[in-house]
């Protein structure tokens, strides 16, 4: 096993020895970069044409006891949305798709410390958060408007913050290239790329290359926290394996 190497093209994974099936966790634009040489003029043009989606603003606390919540049940919950009505998530979603910041974003909130108190310092609690925000936004005051949205439905909640660390949708791609411009779903979920991910093909997982798989969220059923991108890809590679051992035992 080989870790830590850095693969900016297909040939780097020489270093880790022969394979007879690469999965690449990688979405259009990270596999141009490795294959794009390699692979057919028509499959490498539909790939350029890859949309991304609206990014994520991710803010991190460490606080000095529980959220306050208004609503006492939300205490008990893992993962709590934080939109108001229906129409306000609407507006919100749809002003981040038209490239504006809403005053009052779609917040995602984890407080997984609730499952696993070992997450948490003795006393204190950690809790991470992100909102919509368009791709690669540079607005350090979305932060405060995550901010904003919690309080809103937790008084109290920001003189419980010991520590704030916000991570913006340019920080996030630094730190993975997979996320383009903050995109942590892997490309926009427009209709068409719902339904042929990451081009139009039966086997989306495949590309033209021999024995290489696509498992991001690029390919079906697209980003969640399911794992299916990679165990459909696996099961692609597997059987597509199983077809060429054949073949070779025929000759």
């Amino acid at each position: 096993m080989l870790t830590g190497h850095p693969v900016r093209d297909l040939g780097d994974l020489a270093a880790a020895g022969e394979a007879d099936v690469t999965l690449l966790d990688l979405t259009p634009r990270q596999l141009l970069a490795v294959a794009g040489d390699a692979l057919p003029r028509k499959y490498a043009s539909a790939l350029r044409r890859w949309r991304y989606g609206p990014a994520a603003h991710k803010v991190d606390y460490l606080l000095d006891g529980p959220v306050p919540w208004r609503d006492e049940r939300l205490a008990g919950a893992v993962t709590v949305h934080l939109g108001g009505t229906a129409a306000e998530i609407v507006a919100a979603e749809d002003a981040v798709v038209r490239g504006r910041h809403p005053d009052r974003p779609f917040v995602l909130l984890a407080q997984q410390d609730v499952a696993d108190p070992g997450r948490a310092p003795d006393g204190q609690r950690v809790v991470w958060a992100y909102a919509h925000t368009p791709n690669s936004s540079d607005d350090a005051s979305t932060a405060d408007r995550v901010d904003a949205q919690i309080e809103r439905f937790a008084p109290g909640f920001r003189d419980r913050v010991l520590r704030r660390v916000a991570t913006s949708p340019a920080a996030l791609e630094a730190g993975n290239a997979n996320l383009v411009g903050g995109d942590v779903g892997g490309g926009a979920l427009t209709i068409r790329q719902q339904v042929f991910r990451p081009v139009v093909s039966t086997n989306p997982y495949a590309t033209p290359l021999e024995g290489v798989f696509m498992c991001s969220a690029a390919t079906p059923p697209g980003g969640g926290v399911h794992g299916m991108c990679g165990y459909h890809a696996a099961h692609a590679a597997l059987t597509d394996l199983s077809r060429r051992r054949r073949e070779r035992s025929v000759r």
